[in-house]
């Protein structure tokens, strides 16, 4: 492979602004290489995402394209969602939640925690629900707060506060991707540290002030792709950010060495996409490359590492992800 170990050593001198040869001393090979790596970087410098200006994918292979991958990973709370019981904050996804299916909204008020009234938020025990759905296999905590919800939005709640006194378990998370549960009101849980200090009097009344927010968590993954097909039993995967320009022109070179040095023991999924995006981009790759399955990528290779590299101790790192069984 010394066709890939010379593009390895010429670029990580590259990128760290010292070349581990002077200049005299390079063959004239790595000096093409050496040219071709810089002419690259300016190109992606002009255009971080459409690396096929460059011109390699006519010497990938016919599978190589650009692509844009929108990802929808739900909803997350949002740094907006606020509850203050008494006057005391307390903070969202540790103390409480809201529940996936919650619109954003505002409701305040001196609420009876067990005194329910029109017009001000309700304070709700799931532990008759719970006591009463034990043993029963078909019960659903969550079927049964999408009906307390309308039955609390009909007599006036402006929002639900749930909490659990019982020793029984209620199951209950923020689930992002949730889009089944739909509730009329904002609904929030309230953990058992915060509602057994806030609601220990039954007869008591609190003042609640509420905001729910949920943001939604989607991006566009940009990548480009090529593989190098070798009818191989093995791939190995060399990835890139293309927001790095250094490594996405060593991607370029790297996969002409590939595409051309004949290497036939194992085919080669070339990868560049958007810094911080490379497991999404890789998911993303691998579904839709019916050429590949989870257990045949031997290893990826992270080319942007070149980057922090000892010009006089020149090595890779080498970085797996985990792929779910079941991918094509």
């Amino acid at each position: 492979m010394k066709g890939i170990k010379s593009v390895f050593w010429v670029v990580s001198g590259l990128l760290i602004g010292q070349t581990p040869l002077s200049a005299q001393k390079l063959k004239k090979a790595d000096k093409v290489l050496a040219s071709n790596i810089a002419l690259d970087d300016q190109n992606l410098s002009r255009d971080t995402t459409q690396l096929e200006q460059t011109g390699i994918a006519r010497e990938w292979e016919r599978t190589s394209f650009a692509r844009v991958t929108h990802v929808d990973e739900g909803k997350i709370i949002s740094s907006r969602c606020l509850l203050s019981l008494d006057g005391k904050t307390s903070g969202a996804g540790e103390d409480f939640f809201p529940l996936a299916g919650s619109p954003d909204g505002h409701a305040e008020g001196s609420s009876g925690i067990s005194l329910n009234e029109g017009g001000l938020p309700w304070i709700y025990d799931l532990k008759y629900d719970l006591e009463a759905g034990r043993g029963n296999p078909t019960f659903d905590i969550r079927k049964k707060l999408g009906q307390k919800a309308v039955e609390a939005k009909n007599k006036g709640a402006t929002a639900l506060l749930l909490y659990n006194s019982s020793k029984l378990a209620d199951a209950l998370t923020f689930d992002g991707k949730d889009k089944q549960a739909v509730y009329p009101i904002p609904v929030v849980y309230i953990n058992k540290t915060l509602s057994s200090r806030v609601f220990k009097d039954p007869t008591a009344y609190v003042d609640v002030s509420l905001t729910v927010a949920l943001d939604e968590k989607a991006y566009d993954v940009h990548s480009v792709e090529g593989f190098i097909d070798n009818g191989a039993s093995r791939t190995v995967v060399i990835e890139a950010s293309l927001d790095i320009g250094g490594g996405g022109a060593a991607l370029i070179e790297l996969a002409k060495l590939l595409k051309q040095g004949g290497f036939k023991k194992h085919n080669f999924l070339v990868l560049g996409f958007s810094k911080g995006q490379e497991r999404a981009a890789l998911l993303t790759c691998l579904i839709d490359q019916h050429a590949l399955s989870a257990d045949s990528v031997d290893y990826v290779v992270n080319i942007d590492q070149l980057g922090r590299m000892d010009p006089m101790i020149p090595e890779l790192k080498v970085v797996g992800y985990h792929v779910p069984r079941g991918v094509p």
